[in-house]
């Protein structure tokens, strides 16, 4: 298990993951990184607010190393118009 820390990019600010979560691996990191992007968004939506698709998860080890960026619209599946 190691501690990852999940913070959240909109442009030039950023919003640091001060507590981090203790996961398995990285892709529970990311898989925990979509699913929080959701959550999100359907509360933007919910109280008619901008969802942001141009935010982005940073996702950095207990060093403050970065390991990976999850954008939101990873969240999202998106489908052709029939």
């Amino acid at each position: 298990m190691a501690v990852y820390f999940l913070h959240v990019r909109d442009g030039l600010e950023v919003t640091r993951d001060q507590d981090g979560s203790t996961l398995g691996d990285l892709q529970a990191a990311r898989k925990l990184a979509i699913e929080s992007a959701r959550q999100m968004m359907s509360e933007a939506v919910y109280h008619g607010n901008c969802i942001g698709l141009e935010r982005t998860f940073e996702i950095e080890d207990d060093m403050g190393k970065l390991l990976l960026s999850v954008p939101f619209r990873d969240a999202i599946v998106f489908s052709e118009a029939e």
